[in-house]
This record gives structure tokens, sequence and C-alpha cells, in this order.
């Protein structure tokens, strides 16, 4: 199920409260290592209304919000990026203002601990878990055909430089680095239905793994210009 974060737009954001009057919406402080995540109901005041009356107070300034329809999703998303948040929640203390990590008590979201089950107390882990690895197995997957002559027209054109931070790997790592770029498809091939005619230079974008990575973490990709945008408002 889609999760949407909205870290720097109000209007996307207000467009997708309007468009999902029974979603859901986690209300949380822009930097990784908050404890602050609040569940809410998309209808909730709390998450609709500014009291400064300032442009950006939802999205682009201390706050930002995740979103989706379901709470499972969010869920997921909160004990993937926000750790200790989690950790806040786990301790099933009741829901009030003290609480970093609570659902909202005016809305009343029926988020329940439940739904983070797969992740373990901290309080609870007394010796670390061991696994084994190395075994063999058997994977069957889908195989994309890439067109070497796109890639190397959009690198021709672009050159080996990414798309999104800027970043030439020849100035930091030397002759080893000298050509080293990944090209990424704005449009997945997954995506597409059987063969499909690419324009090297609209289609595909030089990006380093790092960027290319970023772009992935969200479905459907994030398209170039807006991870860039992103990057830009946080340097």
């Amino acid at each position: 199920m889609k999760v949407k974060v909205f870290d720097s737009g109000d209007e996307p954001y207000k467009k997708w409260l309007q468009n999902h009057p029974e979603g859901y919406v986690l209300n949380t402080r822009r930097s990784p290592d908050t404890t602050y995540v609040i569940f809410h109901r998309s209808g909730c005041s709390e998450i609709t209304k500014i009291k400064t009356g300032e442009a950006g107070g939802f999205t682009e300034r201390k706050y930002i919000k995740v979103c989706a329809e379901e709470t499972e999703p969010l869920a997921q998303w909160m004990v993937k990026n926000r750790s200790k948040a989690v950790a806040e929640w786990m301790r099933e203390t009741p829901p009030d203002e003290k609480n970093d990590a609570r659902p909202c008590g005016k809305c009343e979201p029926d988020v329940e601990v439940e739904e983070f089950g797969f992740y373990e107390h901290p309080e609870e882990e007394t010796e670390p878990e061991m696994h084994e690895e190395g075994s063999t197995a058997t994977v069957e997957v889908n195989r994309y055909e890439r067109s070497e002559a796109a890639r190397q027209k959009c690198l021709e054109h672009y050159g080996a430089q990414c798309q999104v931070c800027g970043l030439r790997f020849e100035e930091r790592y030397g002759e080893v680095g000298e050509g080293f770029i990944e090209v990424h498809h704005e449009v997945p091939l997954s995506e597409t239905d059987g063969d499909v005619e690419v324009d090297p230079i609209e289609n595909l974008k030089p990006v380093c793994p790092n960027c290319h990575a970023m772009l992935h973490r969200e479905s459907p990709p994030l398209a170039v210009d807006e991870l860039r945008e992103r990057l830009r408002m946080e340097s």
C-alpha cells in the first residue's frame, strides 16, 4: 500500500487530504531522530488548520506529513524511519499530551500497538539474536533488457554527472571513478508493457548510486527534478 510523504509543499498535501477523506496522516518533525509522531485521521483539525497562519506550516517548516489510506503502511514507515518514536510507542503508555508518539486524542484514529508486532520491544531484547547466512536459494525474477545505445546517448548528452546532487566520481575518487555513473529510467521498465521506445534525453538521467536509491524510496519513483529540489531545500 502506498505511503506518500509531503515535506516540501502544502498544496499537494491539502489536495491529498481532499482526495482521501477517510485516510490517515502521521504528523512528525522533519528530523529523522525525532520521537514526535502523532497519528491522525485525514479530517482532524489538528493537521488541517495552521494556528499561526504562516504559509508552509504544514510541510515546509518544522513538520512533515506522511499519508496513507490505512494505518498499517504508516506503522511500517514509522518503524523504518522513526525508530526512537517506535520505542516510545511500544511502551504502551496512555495517549496523553506527555507522550511524543501516540494517536491523536481529538480524532482518535484506530491504530493499535499490535500493528508494530514485527518490531521487537527494546526492553525484551536481552542478548543478540544470531542468524545464519551463506546458504543457497533459487529465486525467479523478471529481467528487463536495457539498451546500451540509449545509455550512451544519455551520457553523451549529460556527461557522467549525477543530475540530482551534481557528483562527478572522477573529481571525488580520481582515475578509478572516471566515467562511473548509473542511469535512471524516469518511467521504470517494470511498469511498461513489453518493448518500448526510450528517449535517452527525456527518459534517462545519469545519477549516482545514493541518489538512485533515494529516487526509488517511493513507488512510483520520484522524478529527478523533484529529488533535486528536495536536496536543495535541505542544504
